[in-house]
């Protein structure tokens, strides 16, 4: 009998036979069936002493290796317009502005089109990178990581995060140390900028957040706020 695990990244196989003790089988979603067609050539779990498993478990493979399949091969999806994103990325930004006296920011439309934008060419290059013809134009933060693992507020955390390097000056002598990393941090409260546009990308394996600003912040030889 095998029973199915789910994590993150990763399922789990658990199977038992007759009179045997339990053996464990971690399978990543691109290599399920690679996992298949070893059990039907050995007859067994990898280990050539078991007995060969019946047509049924075979069958029960198969079923569970399409249900991990279908969930891995998600359709790649764009989010800039969604009330519930728009309020909670609005939220995340404001309240960090609070702390600093920044006004708050207003939702542009225009400047969340454009980060939809980016943010599908993201899904198409497969990898993290800052849009170089919007340099002085707007601002940008980019974050990406395993896709369904963070929630919105953790993703703009990471930007917030920044802080604890933080340290008032002008950009960009603002920080502990020349490597620390403090422009999301800046271009978040940064006082000289009134609207924020976002949006969100996925495919099923890594998610993607871009925000545009206007006016752009992170100007050399100027204070945040």
């Amino acid at each position: 009998m095998c029973d199915e695990r789910d994590s993150k990244k990763d399922r789990s196989l658990v199977c038992s036979y007759k009179n045997r003790k339990k053996t464990n089988i971690t399978i990543n979603p691109r290599n399920y069936f690679n996992v298949i067609a070893l059990f039907v050539r050995n007859g067994n779990c990898g280990c050539p002493s078991q007995k060969k498993i019946s047509m049924r478990i075979v069958v029960t493979l198969l079923v569970l290796g399409m249900g991990t399949w279908r969930g891995y091969a998600q359709p790649a999806r764009v989010v800039s317009s969604d009330s519930s994103f728009i309020s909670t990325l609005l939220h995340l930004h404001n309240s960090c502005r609070a702390e600093v006296q920044s006004p708050p920011l207003t939702w542009s439309a225009s400047l969340a089109a454009d980060a939809a934008k980016w943010a599908q060419h993201l899904l198409k290059g497969g990898k993290g990178e800052h849009d170089q013809s919007i340099r002085g134009l707007e601002g940008e933060n980019l974050w990406w990581g395993t896709a369904g693992a963070y929630s919105y507020a953790e993703m703009v955390g990471y930007w917030i995060n920044e802080k604890s390097s933080f340290v008032y000056g002008s950009f960009p002598n603002c920080s502990t140390t020349r490597s620390a990393i403090v422009g999301h941090y800046t271009q978040i409260v940064w006082k000289n900028t009134r609207s924020v546009g976002c949006a969100f990308s996925t495919d099923g394996k890594t998610d993607y957040l871009v925000c545009r600003y206007s006016p752009p912040g992170n100007v050399i030889g100027e204070n945040p706020y």
